[in-house]
């Protein structure tokens, strides 16, 4: 007899592994910090990140895969990149220490 939640554990398990692969990039991470603060241009993420528009369009298509990014097409060539929702929701309650430790904020949590 077969498990009627085989197909449910399967996508759920496939989509925590796209996104600890998005996520075990430096590169990657430093993209959705710079996405977490607003929208860029895969060219201006490029320049900012210290990479090859190439590069970042290469990173951006692994966190667009795991659906950590949202694109938005902009005339023939540009496209504007800009967090996904569920990325943008845990990026307002987390925030990045100089240790490099992910850490909850305080406004989180409730306290003010």
């Amino acid at each position: 007899m077969e498990n009627p939640n085989r197909a449910f554990k399967d996508a759920i398990y496939g989509q925590f592994a796209r996104v600890g692969k998005a996520l075990c990039s430096p590169k990657r991470l430093e993209l959705l910090d710079l996405l977490c603060q607003s929208p860029r241009s895969v060219e201006v993420l490029a320049r900012e990140s210290g990479q090859s528009v190439a590069n970042a369009s290469q990173h951006l298509r692994v966190l667009h895969g795991a659906r950590l990014v949202d694109s938005e097409k902009k005339g023939f060539t540009s496209r504007t990149v800009s967090p996904g929702r569920k990325c943008a929701n845990f990026s307002g309650r987390c925030a990045f220490s100089p240790s490099g430790i992910w850490r909850t904020s305080s406004a989180s949590r409730g306290n003010t």
